[in-house]
């Protein structure tokens, strides 16, 4: 082989290779991104309470939301209400599932979660919050209504305890709003705008237990 035709094919060698590094450059940077994107996300979620040094929790309500789906949206939210206790996502029902499920172990033991049925439960989560001793259980339907079309259908239990003769749990209304609180965690998961929704009449409790 001759001189010029082993200077040209040195030339298409180092071009092939400076084409390799730029693509392995750009997927890294791509990856990197991605990462960077769902770190925030989670990041991003509020939580219903923390307990301090004394082993009681906060006085104060949930935090705000602060994310990147409070920009504008060029295009329509996948999350709809429809009235305070339920709500239509277009996203399959799977990734509503695994979702939701990550917000609520957050702040609740989970009492039963069938993704057959559609059903999670927490079990009762005591807090004190403005001077009041409260507690608090989460139920949830979620429905498979299409392939792409998801239905959820909330009821957050409310009680306060009262103290007369002997200790008395009374019903409570949702006053700090803790269905919006899990619909906009969700929306966070899922890169949708923030949820606002009716505060009248969210979840009240409908029994009364004594101890």
């Amino acid at each position: 082989m001759d001189r010029k035709k082993i200077k040209t094919v040195n030339k298409l060698l180092i071009s092939s290779l400076e084409s390799i590094i730029f693509l392995l450059l750009l997927s890294c940077s791509t990856v990197s991104n991605m990462f960077s994107s769902s770190s925030s996300n989670t990041n991003n979620i509020s939580t219903k309470g923390t307990k301090d040094k004394t082993s009681s929790f906060s006085t104060s309500p949930s935090t705000s939301l602060k994310s990147n789906n409070e920009t504008n949206y060029q295009v329509p939210s996948a999350i709809h209400v429809i009235d305070s206790n339920t709500f239509r996502v277009e996203i399959s029902y799977p990734t509503v599932w695994d979702a939701l499920l990550s917000i609520l172990i957050r702040n609740y033991n989970i009492l039963l979660a069938d993704s057959t049925s559609g059903i999670i439960t927490t079990n009762w989560d005591s807090f004190y919050l403005k001077e009041n001793t409260l507690r608090n259980q989460i139920s949830v339907k979620v429905k498979k209504l299409s392939y792409n079309n998801t239905e959820l259908i909330f009821h957050n239990s409310v009680e306060t305890l009262k103290t007369t003769t002997s200790y008395i749990w009374l019903p409570e209304p949702d006053k700090y709003n803790e269905i919006e609180r899990i619909m906009n965690n969700l929306a966070i998961l899922l890169n949708q705008p923030p949820v606002k929704i009716s505060h009248q009449n969210i979840g009240t409790a409908k029994r009364v237990i004594q101890k």
